[in-house]
């Protein structure tokens, strides 16, 4: 059967009346045609698609806790430096202050000065350990500049008694205090 005509931009056509059964034979004949030109990619796809998607997620899930356990590693590497520092800082500090307190209670100047110069030496070569610490790791950051103006104060406060007049001690004092 054929129908009335039609145009589709510079096309023109006519329309065909397709029975029931063309209709049920196109159908089957289409369905075939798809079956064997790539249904089977198509049904390969709809079976595996479910556990691919899982592979994908798990290996997403693998990679970002791997990020996440590198973070938190890198902050307890970053505590336990920090731990460190703070236990080398206080030990140094008071072992250097002993000695200046042992260098006060000496009995004569001689004495109390070769103890001073001792602990201003030690000093030296402990904030000498710790400082390279801080330009590595804390290099530009404040605590780094602070920790310059603690070991100068450190070291002033040692040879305070050591080798100094009453004139040199005052600016020596008030560094100290500020």
């Amino acid at each position: 059967m054929t129908g009335p005509r039609m145009t589709r931009g510079d096309e023109t056509f006519t329309v065909q009346h397709v029975s029931a059964g063309e209709s049920l034979e196109i159908r089957v004949v289409r369905a075939d045609a798809t079956a064997s030109d790539g249904s089977n990619a198509a049904r390969v796809w709809r079976f595996a698609k479910r556990p691919v998607e899982g592979l994908v997620a798990t290996f997403v899930a693998l990679f970002i806790g791997a990020v996440i356990s590198d973070r938190y590693s890198d902050r307890q590497r970053e505590l336990e430096l920090e731990s460190d520092l703070i236990k080398q800082i206080s030990r140094d500090v008071i072992v250097r202050y002993q000695g200046a307190q042992d260098a006060s209670r000496a009995d004569s100047f001689s004495t109390q000065r070769v103890q001073r110069e001792q602990a201003a030496d030690a000093w030296v070569l402990a904030s000498g350990s710790i400082t390279p610490v801080f330009r590595v790791y804390y290099d530009g950051q404040p605590v780094s500049a602070q920790w310059g103006r603690y070991q100068e104060a450190m070291y002033t406060w040692t040879r305070l008694g050591c080798c100094t007049s009453d004139e040199e001690r005052r600016p020596m004092i008030a560094e100290l205090r500020s």
